[in-house]
């Protein structure tokens, strides 16, 4: 990831790309700093905490009570094929 980033300061960015290619890990901690770089460029520090906020409430919300799925057979009236009706709850 220094390589990377020694790379990316030199305005090198196929060598930026090749390193980071390499290291997976290190490839989505950049992309995660490129995010929290940008988000604070758009709303701010509070806003940028309010977003991540409300994401970690989603998140936690769809881990500890899923959605529960329902779908029926529906024959459509246009035409012969039989389409999924799906609601969620």
């Amino acid at each position: 990831m220094a390589e990377a980033i020694r790379a990316w300061a030199r305005g090198d960015q196929s060598m930026m790309r090749a390193f980071s290619g390499r290291d997976i890990h290190g490839a989505v901690h950049m992309s995660a700093i490129g995010v929290a770089v940008l988000g604070l460029a758009l709303w701010g520090r509070s806003g940028l905490l309010a977003v991540l906020e409300e994401f970690r409430a989603t998140a936690d919300a769809l881990v500890h009570d899923p959605p529960t799925v329902t779908c029926q057979t529906v024959r459509s009236p246009v035409n012969s094929l039989n389409d999924r009706g799906c609601t969620y709850s």
